[in-house]
């Protein structure tokens, strides 16, 4: 397994605006005021979920083949938003505007180039540990789960990949945490994200597994953690695995 070639800055740059590009899909389906529709799905918010979910696990099965995500799927990618992002009126500006807000300014998808190598110890954790069901958060945490889940598939250990997105408010902080309409949580949970940034996000997201499932016992797994953020925050986190360089 290569890494993607970390001297492509155009490269990291084309990936991130796609990440950018969801972000604010994302915020723009959740805003209160928005009244509008999708043939064929009970929410906009269903229609993202399903989005998220293709083109994210797309995205995953193309690095782990090439290293690269394809122009092909991208252009998909690119074509599927369109009709989305006209019915939202999402613009150029506001695509910038969600990279400009992004907490984690290293650009959790594009670490995970660093750590492609070492993904086997990932994976020999969740067989150890027993874990059932990925939940990815966010969007760099959905291309990180998939990857995972697309490599322990690869290890004949089948694991359910599924995703939770965040409500944030206009400084990007999370406040709610929501889920497919059909989601099932499982018991044994790891919950995978790109960096651990401050204390709100992760009891958000456990509120909302254990709200369907009070029996959950989740475990953490993230690429880096912010500086000066104590491990307590991932209180009530009964077990954390970090990839440190």
């Amino acid at each position: 397994m290569l890494e993607i070639n970390i001297n492509n800055y155009n490269e990291m740059l084309r990936y991130e605006k796609d990440m950018d590009a969801l972000r604010v899909l994302v915020w723009k389906v959740m805003r209160p005021d928005s009244k509008k529709e999708i043939t064929g799905f009970s929410s906009p918010l269903e229609y993202v979920h399903r989005l998220v979910k293709f083109y994210t696990h797309e995205f995953a099965e193309d690095i782990w083949i090439n290293n690269s995500i394809l122009p092909d799927t991208q252009s998909r990618f690119h074509s599927s938003l369109s009709s989305i992002f006209s019915l939202f009126d999402i613009s150029a500006q506001d695509i910038k505007q969600a990279s400009n807000n992004q907490l984690y300014k290293n650009s959790g998808f594009w670490e995970m180039r660093k750590y492609l190598g070492r993904f086997s110890e990932v994976g020999d954790y969740v067989q150890q540990e027993g874990y059932t069901q990925i939940v990815c958060i966010g969007m760099s945490g959905c291309i990180i789960g998939e990857y995972l889940g697309l490599m322990l598939d690869k290890q004949q250990y089948p694991i359910t990949v599924d995703h939770l997105v965040l409500e944030r408010d206009e400084q990007g902080l999370p406040l709610f945490g929501h889920m497919p309409s059909d989601f099932v949580p499982q018991d044994k949970i790891l919950i995978v994200d790109d960096a651990l940034l401050e204390a709100r996000t992760i009891p958000i997201v456990v509120d909302a597994l254990r709200s369907k499932n009070r029996d959950i016992a989740p475990g953490l797994f993230v690429l880096d953690i912010e500086p000066g953020v104590s491990l307590a925050h991932v209180h009530p986190m009964p077990k954390l695995f970090l990839l440190e360089e």
